[in-house]
């Protein structure tokens, strides 16, 4: 199950890398446990489609505050795309923390 799950992730990214452009969207969550956990979509096209795939889901490091969750996705981003030129938008479900008006940094 590990390796279908790394072998998804690796062809995910590939496409992603290999589209002109691609938009993030954002949501954050706590889990069953308490822990805020980070949940990243995108769209991007291929093959001349539109496509959307969950990127990743991970647990926030830090705070949940906007600019904590963005440090989380860009370190995400720059590991493994190590390029903001292409993304056209950034996304959220409009939380307070993460929309900035609570100390945050990302605006939806």
């Amino acid at each position: 199950m590990d390796d279908m799950a790394e072998e998804h992730s690796v062809q995910l990214l590939e496409q992603v890398r290999n589209s002109e452009y691609f938009a993030l969207q954002l949501d954050e969550s706590t889990d069953v446990g308490n822990e805020a956990q980070l949940l990243e979509n995108i769209r991007f096209i291929s093959e001349g489609k539109h496509n959307e795939e969950i990127l990743f889901c991970k647990a926030i490091k830090g705070r949940t505050t906007g600019e904590d969750v963005f440090w989380n996705l860009d370190e995400y981003m720059e590991y493994n795309f190590n390029d903001w030129s292409r993304c056209v938008g950034v996304y959220t479900d409009g939380a307070t923390a993460m929309t900035g008006s609570v100390m945050g940094s990302l605006s939806s």
